[in-house]
């Protein structure tokens, strides 16, 4: 009998013992979800699924055993990168159009692999677990269904009315120069401008407890709360944008270390965040940097280039 085992790559790679095809292998299994849909390599088709798990996280009250077995194929999946909508940085695996690689052998990390899929022949007659959701994992999915219905209902409440109204003003006027993608799941949008130089803006309703709209705009980032006054400046904030009115300058300090600042000139106001900082180098010349902030200082005070050509 042959099943699908589930392996994540970052529990492979921390501390998971090698494997290879036509070797043996022992796992800590519980059982997949029947009914998640998930796609899987030809070899892997119609099997059951089961997932790997050797960090003792498994909930007490999900079946879960050791199975030892004979691996018959590897196949190493990916997932595309998608930004998430509104936010900077962000970013979730697209697991609705992974991609397969197929694996002779396995003993660390691989490269760009999510997980793998492990065709795993084991004794005809094994008692394999069944499924069961966690009572921990229930009350989870439970609270995310409210949190989903939350920010579904902020979508069409006064302020989201706004928003969402915004967005498509936006993308009417600008979807021939940028790039723009939103979300069906809350108020949130990202604009792209396809010009070189140009500052790409972000803006999304918060997703937590706490209601603020979270505004982006190139490496800046400003949270404002979450009133209808805030959401009518948005349109006027992406114009403004648009139209080249936004800066990141580079300031520099009395005791030599440097200021990253965002301005944007806009609704009659500028407003100003700041977006990194370097500081002067010790004694000893050495000065550590996180992320692309250096080379953005070396550039000096930059000012952003028109959506329109």
């Amino acid at each position: 009998m042959r099943i699908a085992v589930v392996i994540s790559e970052w529990e492979q790679a921390c501390c998971g013992d090698p494997f290879h095809v036509d070797g043996p292998a022992s796992w800590q299994l519980f059982a997949a979800d029947p009914a998640d849909g998930a796609v899987a390599p030809a070899a892997a088709e119609g099997l059951e699924r089961f997932t790997e798990e050797h960090h003792g996280q498994t909930p007490a009250d999900v079946p879960h055993q050791r199975v030892t077995g004979t691996v018959r194929s590897i196949w190493g999946v990916r997932y595309p990168e998608v930004a998430v909508p509104g936010e900077l940085a962000s970013f979730v695996n697209d697991t609705r159009a992974p991609s397969f690689v197929q694996i002779d052998d396995v003993a660390g990390a691989t490269d760009g692999v999510a997980e793998y899929v492990v065709v795993l022949e084991v004794a005809s007659d094994l008692e394999l677990p069944v499924y069961k959701l966690s009572e921990e994992t229930i009350a989870w999915e439970s609270r995310k269904a409210l949190d989903r219905d939350r920010d579904r209902g902020r979508m069409v409440d006064e302020i989201g009315t706004v928003m969402e109204h915004a967005i498509q003003v936006v993308t009417a006027r600008y979807h021939d120069v940028a790039t723009i993608t939103r979300s069906t799941q809350r108020t949130a949008v990202t604009l792209i401008p396809l010009r070189t130089g140009a500052a790409a803006v972000r803006w999304a309703r918060s997703d937590q407890e706490t209601d603020q709209i979270g505004l982006h705009i190139g490496a800046g980032s400003w949270w404002l709360d979450a009133t209808v006054d805030s959401a009518n400046l948005l349109e006027g904030i992406v114009d403004a944008v648009a139209a080249g009115n936004a800066v990141e300058e580079v300031i520099t300090d009395p005791d030599g270390g440097r200021r990253l600042e965002t301005h944007v000139t806009a609704a009659g106001r500028e407003w100003v965040t700041a977006t990194g900082h370097v500081p002067p180098p010790d004694e000893s010349g050495v000065m550590f940097i996180v992320g692309d902030v250096w080379e953005r200082a070396q550039q000096g005070t930059t000012r952003y280039t028109p959506w329109h050509y």
